[in-house]
């Protein structure tokens, strides 16, 4: 059996301009997803406090939201414009009024420390997949 396989540098230029023109589309919506997960955690460890511990916080783990900052950017936590939102820092990091810190940011960007990087393998490895490679 004899294969035979024919292309140009052009071919090259065209597959590779491909790959540049797609790969930030693709790669945004990676960021956000990582960004709605860590966020999703991050509600779930202060929801868990909340039935640990009483009734005050309530409202902490509500205000959690994500806010994209720029195409590739995105920001989750506490909201200080929501309920309980502006007490984040005395939440997160203890205070006179609390026993120990909640650490529910810290947590969830512990998941996404290996979560994120093996996303955006994963995406890259089908980006070049599909160009041919």
């Amino acid at each position: 059996m004899r294969v035979h396989v024919e292309h140009s540098i052009g071919d090259l230029a065209d597959d590779l301009k491909g790959i540049a023109t797609s790969t930030p589309r693709r790669m945004a919506g990676v960021v956000r997803d990582a960004a709605q997960r860590g966020n999703r955690n991050a509600k779930a460890f202060a929801s868990e406090q909340h039935t640990m511990f009483s009734d005050v916080d309530a409202d902490y783990a509500p205000s959690f939201t994500v806010e994209q900052i720029a195409p590739l950017v995105y920001e989750y936590g506490p909201d200080a414009a929501l309920p309980e939102g502006s007490k984040a820092s005395g939440y997160e990091f203890g205070s006179v009024n609390q026993a120990s810190p909640h650490r529910n940011l810290d947590r969830s960007v512990d998941i996404e420390r290996t979560e994120f990087p093996m996303d955006v393998s994963d995406e890259m490895r089908l980006i070049w997949q599909q160009a041919g490679f």
